[in-house]
């Protein structure tokens, strides 16, 4: 059976007892959707502003054309907004850990007992570390995938001749 980091199975086992597995993997997955969106939308906005101000109205084709020297801003500053964002969801999931660690002060699941077991310590670390760190690699690389998407979009669209930028339009 396939057991993957994010699915019900996966995380049973890397879980506290009581925290529930089903509903952390859709806060997981929720959160991890959101940031590609909302990181997606970001860029979109900064984008489209920039490509904006690459153009103006020709009254004799009567339609946009490039301004005479126009520069497109670098991939960087165009995506700036959006790593920002992936970035501190990233650091927010580290804040998971509070949560896991609390959860053995609530109910039967008693921290002093957790304590007090041969192999308590490491089982314990395990379980409030293993998915807040898993969960933080997911944002890293949905963020690099993100970043690849916007980069094929920010140099197919943008007129060849606005793009004056070193290797992909990483630096200017």
């Amino acid at each position: 059976m396939k057991c993957s980091w994010f699915s019900r199975e996966g995380l049973t086992a890397a879980l506290p007892p009581n925290v529930e597995a089903g509903r952390m993997a859709g806060i997981i997955r929720g959160t991890l959707l959101g940031a590609v969106f909302w990181g997606g939308i970001l860029f979109a906005c900064r984008y489209g502003s920039a490509y904006q101000s690459l153009m103006e109205w020709d009254p004799v084709r009567n339609r946009s054309v490039v301004r005479e020297g126009a520069r497109m801003l670098p991939f960087w500053q165009t995506m700036e907004p959006a790593l920002v964002l992936m970035a501190l969801f990233a650091l927010g999931t580290l804040l998971s850990a509070t949560v896991l660690y609390a959860s053995y002060y609530q109910g039967g699941r008693s921290i002093y007992l957790m304590r007090r077991l041969p192999d308590g310590g490491r089982t314990l670390r395990r379980q409030v570390w293993t998915v807040p760190l898993r969960w933080m690699v997911a944002c890293i690389a949905a963020a690099a995938v993100l970043s690849v998407l916007c980069w094929a979009a920010w140099r197919l669209i943008t007129p060849a001749q606005t793009l004056g930028h070193g290797l992909f339009g990483i630096w200017s």
